[in-house]
């Protein structure tokens, strides 16, 4: 599987400013996390997150962003920074892609 995505942060879309939640998760892994949405942008998301173990740039991760959670279907989305901005809460970029993704 090849996908072709951008690098750092440096979407071109318009952003959002959020004030909802959203849950994520690591692929096959049930555990979810709760985070805070800040903003959105056509193709991707930035939350705020408390946790021990920040995920790495690169990283595969699932969203779902608020509402009713339980009707609205997993988002892939890779993780384009993360970092701790004051003890264990984090702020975390994301940019949603689909496995359909041209090269």
């Amino acid at each position: 599987m090849s996908v072709n995505l951008r690098t750092g942060n440096d979407r071109h879309d318009d952003r959002t400013r959020r004030a909802g939640y959203l849950v994520w998760r690591i692929p096959g892994n049930d555990r979810q996390q709760t985070g805070w949405l800040l903003e959105t942008s056509q193709k991707g998301a930035a939350f705020a997150w408390r946790g021990e173990t920040l995920p790495p740039r690169n990283t595969l991760i699932e969203t779902r962003e608020d509402g009713d959670l339980k009707m609205k279907t997993w988002r892939n989305a890779i993780v384009r920074h993360s970092r701790v901005v004051h003890d264990n809460l984090c702020v975390i970029g994301v940019e949603h892609y689909s496995f359909n993704a041209t090269c």
